[in-house]
């Protein structure tokens, strides 16, 4: 995994810039304010990309930010002690309740999951909500685990990281993981219900950072022992590979690409992509050193502009968003937010005859089944229509096109050779999404 630079890459990642112009930025940023002034709660605001101006929408009495998601036309922010959520067309404010320790998030059409970030054993260490109503589909009591450290899904299951501490206590906000064994936690969200415990080995110690890979198989982070490693549902199986990158945090996952934060033999940090189907990979940005008192709070990117967004935790200008062109040498740009700028997301304006309506990326087809041994179905969105679908091969070769496909439009490839086929759907709205499928 992680090996080598090809140019199909880059093609995935120009996709939609055609579509750039008339398409504003919104950059969504969650500050924690000052620890040591009880009075400084923590905000949350807006960046217009367009006009240069950052807006504070809504501050909390809280005193940290641990993530936030848009999705749904919601944001969904955890901060210290509350979950709460926004209209992400309005900004105002939907809904709010009480989380103690709350950690990381991830929504998913039909399904809202708040975790533990670490601490009180009798706080449930997850929970499942329905992300439009919010009522609550699933409580996850385990004692044992410390904190949940990533969070993907595959198919109807969720899956959780965690760490099963060694000889040295574990700290989850710390990173501290040594001598650690790595596990998941598997929810079936049919039931819903805690299925089962998956228990790895040290090899994984230090697991976080999730995603899916190829629709069916769960990649993580093994921050102890720097390689990715991959948990295979069906099978039950468990590898590990070497992680050239040195990942430090996953940032944006698509069906084919994942962008994410490396770290080199000299300590810097840099953002780059990873092409999963095609195992090639790039350095987007480098953002430079990386140590106590001054490292990287939280990154985004902006795929349909070719730009990413971070900040520093250097306690001196620990209060900027820091804007930098993809293979620039320096930001181009910042602007300033609170104190403790802790998460950061984007989502995108599309304006058409005066009328702003929201568009979240990244948008994504489904190809089921995947692999595909007859015929493969592609799905997306129901509020979205796409006006053409082409598969390629490898090789660049033109397999399948569909005009104006309707959703579950299938494509029969009996005849195809085995192998991987890659996906390119464009939308009326001007978007685009490239995902991938294999062929048995």
């Amino acid at each position: 995994m992680m090996k080598t630079l090809l140019y199909q890459g880059l093609l995935l990642l120009m996709t939609g810039s055609l579509f750039a112009q008339g398409v504003v930025t919104e950059v969504i940023v969650a500050s924690g304010g000052k620890f040591s002034d009880p009075t400084d709660w923590a905000t949350i605001g807006v960046y217009n990309a367009a006009t240069g101006q950052y807006t504070v929408f809504d501050s909390l009495k809280t005193s940290s930010v641990q993530d936030v998601k848009i999705a749904n036309g919601r944001i969904y922010l955890a901060s210290a002690d509350t979950l709460a959520v926004y209209d992400a067309a309005a900004f105002s404010r939907d809904t709010l309740w009480h989380y103690p320790n709350i950690g990381r998030l991830y929504v998913d059409g039909d399904v809202l999951a708040a975790t533990k970030l670490f601490g009180d054993s009798t706080i449930p260490v997850l929970r499942l909500y329905h992300p439009t109503t919010y009522g609550l589909l699933l409580d996850v009591d385990s004692p044992d685990v410390a904190g949940i450290t990533g969070i993907t899904r595959v198919g109807d299951s969720l899956y959780f990281s965690y760490n099963i501490k060694g000889t040295i206590d574990l700290y989850p906000p710390y990173g501290v993981y040594a001598d650690s064994i790595g596990a998941l936690l598997h929810v079936n969200l049919n039931t819903p219900a805690l299925e089962n415990n998956i228990v790895l080995d040290t090899n994984a110690a230090g697991l976080s950072e999730l995603v899916t890979v190829f629709d069916t198989l769960v990649a993580g982070v093994a921050k102890e022992t720097q390689n990715i490693v991959m948990y295979f549902p069906k099978s039950g199986g468990f590898g590990e590979f070497y992680d050239s990158m040195n990942t430090q945090e996953v940032v944006l996952t698509t069906p084919s690409m994942v962008y994410a934060v490396g770290k080199d033999s000299l300590g810097n940090l840099f953002v780059y992509w990873e092409d999963v189907v095609h195992d090639t990979q790039a350095v987007l940005y480098n953002m430079g050193p990386s140590s106590w008192g001054k490292s990287i709070a939280a990154v985004a990117v902006d795929t349909l502009h070719s730009k990413v967004y971070y900040s520093r935790t250097d306690y001196v200008t620990w209060g900027k968003v820091y804007v930098a062109d993809f293979g620039a040498a320096a930001p181009s740009d910042s602007f300033t937010v609170g104190i403790a700028p802790e998460a950061i997301a984007i989502q995108y304006r599309q304006v058409t005859g005066g009328v702003a309506e929201v568009d979240n990326r990244p948008l994504q087809v489904v190809c089921r089944p995947n692999p595909a041994v007859e015929e493969v179905r592609f799905s997306w969105p129901p509020t979205v229509k796409p006006v053409r679908l082409e598969v390629y091969s490898v090789q660049g070769r033109r397999m399948a096109g569909v005009s104006r496909p309707v959703r579950n439009t299938s494509i029969d490839v009996r005849q195809w050779p085995a192998g991987t086929y890659y996906v390119r759907t464009v939308f009326e709205d001007g978007r685009t999404a490239s995902t991938a499928f294999r062929k048995q």
